[in-house]
Parts: C-alpha cells; sequence; structure tokens
C-alpha cells in the first residue's frame, strides 16, 4: 500500500476505513486515486470513465428510483422521510465530493468489483 499511496496517503486509507483493506477496496482506492473506472458494460463492452462521471449517474439513478417509487406510493413508511430528505437535498459538486459518492456507493454494495476485475453497478 504504501508503494502506491506512499506512507501518508497508506495511513490515510488505513484511518478512514478503521480496518485492513480488502483488495477490493485497494482496487476501489487505485481507481480514485487515477480517476479511472474501468466498467464493465455487457451491452456496449468495458467502458473507461471518471469518478466525478460515475458518481454523477450514481447519483441522478437513486435519484430517478426514489422519485418513481415516491410517486408510486411503493416506499415503505420508515423510508420515506429519509427519501424526502435525499430528494430534497443540495446537488452534489460532484468534481470535488464524487469520490464520496462513489465510497458510499461501494460501502453499501451499489458499486463492486467483479470476478473480470472491472466495476459493475448493481
Amino acid at each position: 500500500m504504501i508503494d502506491e499511496f506512499g506512507e501518508v496517503g497508506a495511513g490515510w486509507l488505513q484511518d478512514a476505513y478503521g480496518r485492513p483493506l480488502t483488495l477490493a477496496d485497494f482496487a476501489l482506492e487505485q481507481s480514485i486515486r487515477t480517476d479511472s473506472f474501468l466498467l464493465d458494460d455487457p451491452s456496449t463492452g468495458p467502458e473507461v470513465t471518471t469518478a466525478e462521471r460515475l458518481s454523477r449517474l450514481i447519483d441522478t439513478a437513486h435519484h430517478v428510483f426514489f422519485s418513481i417509487a415516491e410517486k408510486q406510493g411503493s416506499v415503505p413508511p420508515e423510508l420515506a422521510r429519509e427519501v424526502a430528505q435525499f430528494l430534497a437535498s443540495p446537488p452534489v459538486d460532484y468534481a470535488s465530493e464524487g469520490v464520496d459518492v462513489l465510497r458510499t456507493a461501494f460501502e453499501v454494495g451499489h458499486l463492486f468489483l467483479n470476478d473480470r476485475r472491472m466495476w459493475d453497478l448493481d
């Protein structure tokens, strides 16, 4: 990890994760550092994208899904408040906060490294 991120970067990552990094964690941080995500798109083939563009895609998809679910009344009452807060939240500055969106998506399982060592969305 020190070879890839330097002593300061490796220390920061250990503190941020609060545990040893998995291979997928390491790959995520490599992609963030290089600002290069290789997406596995079965219909068009592999595509390289940036953290800003990928975070915008994930955030937009959440807004669309939550809006549709809210309009159809299919959001369980216990989640309705969280969905309303999410939909009312101020726009994200994807250039500066996009990596936070990606780390969160990775943490909850919406973004994952697949068997072909490419990033996939769930």
